[in-house]
């Protein structure tokens, strides 16, 4: 299990926000913390890559503890193949989180 670093990543497009990216995520490897404004956020996710498992979006409020997320539909964040989701949330941080068989998976965030 690794932790991988995220980066800020401008897309190109017109009036584009800037998106953080978690970047080859395999098997077991967890995303660096990132740290949410305070009073909550409304976060626009997209997975990407060679999944062979599942990936899920986790959130901590005391940093130690993490979880599974909900979308706003109240469906835990647990992808196995590409796709976009979106969840409005209060937890200080969030992380990508990879399970075993996972190959090569990029995960994309924007934060608003």
């Amino acid at each position: 299990m690794a932790t991988i670093n995220h980066v800020r990543q401008d897309v190109a497009i017109a009036n584009a926000r800037s998106v953080i990216l978690w970047e080859t995520i395999t098997a077991t490897d967890v995303g660096e913390a990132l740290a949410l404004p305070i009073g909550g956020a409304q976060v626009g996710v997209q997975m990407i890559g060679t999944f062979g498992g599942a990936v899920v979006l986790q959130g901590t409020v005391d940093g130690v503890n993490w979880v599974t997320l909900n979308d706003i539909a109240g469906t835990a964040v647990s992808l196995t193949a590409a796709g976009y989701f979106e969840i409005s949330t209060s937890v200080v941080a969030v992380r990508p989180s990879a399970a075993a068989g996972v190959s090569d998976v990029d995960v994309y965030l924007t934060v608003v």
